[in-house]
């Protein structure tokens, strides 16, 4: 997928009012993806991802590029780290001139503190080592990191399981079967 200019105003505009105006980011994504009829199912998921990728990350992003994302040219920024990161090509605008995508990798590979790697405040990564040990602590923020999965669960009033794994296998949505 390419960048439209459109799309990436309006991602900006939502980090505005998360960031900015304290607005909570689950209200802001719904309120953005209800107000955009034209956007198809592709680019509601691209904006969706997009937003909540930048609010987890956030820390780390902003010490990729030195910015704060409090600051409007610096949500510019913030964009063009998760563009290079996910591997997409920056369109030449005016507001992308700034940043330097060649320097972003280095950025990346010169961070060692594995609270800003992680993306969460040093008090915590403090807490968590002093109260799980190191070793349990990584594996911990680690599975914190990973996406979680969709879980399904069957209202056995109206159907059976197998009737439900049948219909989401001939739909082709289901990827596995647990017990």
């Amino acid at each position: 997928m390419r960048w439209y200019y459109n799309i990436a105003q309006s991602i900006i505009d939502a980090l505005h009012q998360i960031f900015n105006e304290e607005k909570q980011a689950d209200k802001v994504v719904n309120h953005l993806l209800k107000s955009q009829k034209k956007w198809g199912a592709r680019d509601r998921r691209f904006v969706a991802q997009v937003l909540y990728d930048v609010v987890r990350w956030k820390r780390f992003y902003e010490v990729i590029v030195d910015a704060k994302i409090e600051n409007q040219e610096d949500k510019w920024k913030i964009l063009a780290v998760w563009s290079y990161l996910h591997q997409f090509d920056l369109p030449d605008w005016t507001e992308f001139q700034s940043v330097d995508v060649t320097t972003i990798g280095d950025s990346v590979a010169n961070i060692k503190e594995e609270a800003v790697l992680n993306s969460i405040p040093d008090w915590l990564q403090n807490k968590g080592i002093t109260q799980l040990g190191e070793t349990l602590w990584k594996n911990e923020i680690a599975a914190l990191n990973k996406e979680a999965e969709v879980v399904v669960r069957v209202n056995t009033l109206k159907t059976t399981r197998y009737k439900l794994q049948q219909k989401l296998s001939q739909k082709k949505v289901l990827k596995r079967i647990e017990v």
